[in-house]
């Protein structure tokens, strides 16, 4: 796909976003309508960039039953609902994260309770 064609498509959806909103952009200039005509041309750009994106995404998408990658051949197969879990520590999951500076900071039994090891407390209150 050439760059012309998703200028074309950019363009197009951010004219569609604009003209939908023709009332705003021939309002009174006002300090309200300046901050209503800042969010509508977000909106408008955003939804441009969004279809410009995915026009281009777009290019890359087979409908083949196979595809050639560095010379191996891949089957497509069929979409499977897959679940991710992805552990970043050995602590409870509603245990806050804090930097170690911070944790030696905490009384020794709070340490514990929150479940950070074997905290070893000296001193009184240990």
């Amino acid at each position: 796909m050439s760059s012309v064609n998703i200028m074309e498509v950019i363009l197009t959806k951010i004219k569609t976003v604009l003209s939908e909103s023709e009332e705003v952009l021939a309002s009174e200039v006002t300090p309200e309508m300046s901050e209503a005509v800042n969010r509508l041309l977000a909106d408008a750009l955003s939804a441009g960039w969004t279809e410009g994106l995915q026009t281009w995404l777009m290019t890359a998408e087979t409908d083949a039953e196979t595809i050639e990658v560095e010379g191996d051949t891949y089957r497509y197969k069929l979409d499977s609902e897959k679940e991710f879990l992805t552990l970043t520590r050995n602590d409870p999951p509603d245990t806050p994260r804090l930097s170690a500076g911070r944790r030696r900071q905490m009384p020794c039994s709070a340490r514990r309770r929150l479940g950070y090891g074997k905290a070893v407390c000296h001193g009184p209150g240990a």
